[in-house]
């Protein structure tokens, strides 16, 4: 069992979203399915069938790499030799600049990161009542 939606669609943006699910769900059930079919076969057979799987993969990925190729193909003008990342930025009314992420989450006091296990030396010890501190 395979999806073969990228033997049919070659532009990403064209591909009908999944509604029923989400993909990584649809790729885990198939491959699901795919062992139990196969878990009964000889040996031989289902080597043969992965090899047949690996190279359908391999033939299905040309596909979408072909088609990232093309999109950043068409992207470019002839005679033009500028990298994506020498243009200069155009700014309009459709550009927003990107909005400023706050920092990371940042560790408390060293016994917190010890309490909590986040010391990298694992065991997590649970929180304690406070009401029987010194205890």
């Amino acid at each position: 069992m395979l999806d073969v939606t990228r033997r049919y669609v070659r532009k990403a943006e064209q591909a009908l979203e999944r509604t029923r699910c989400p993909e990584e769900v649809m790729l885990y059930i198939m491959n699901e399915i795919r062992n139990l079919r196969r878990s009964n076969m000889p040996k031989d057979q289902r080597f043969q069938l992965e090899k047949e799987d690996a190279r359908e993969d391999k033939e299905l990925r040309g596909y979408v790499i072909s088609s990232i190729t093309q999109q950043v193909v068409s992207g470019i003008r002839p005679g033009e030799q500028q990298s994506m990342t020498s243009r200069p930025r155009q700014h309009n009314e459709d550009h927003k600049a990107p909005i400023e992420q706050p920092a990371g989450r940042q560790s408390g006091a060293q016994e917190w990161v010890n309490a909590r296990g986040e010391n990298g030396r694992g065991g997590y010890n649970p929180p304690r009542d406070p009401s029987q501190r010194g205890h």
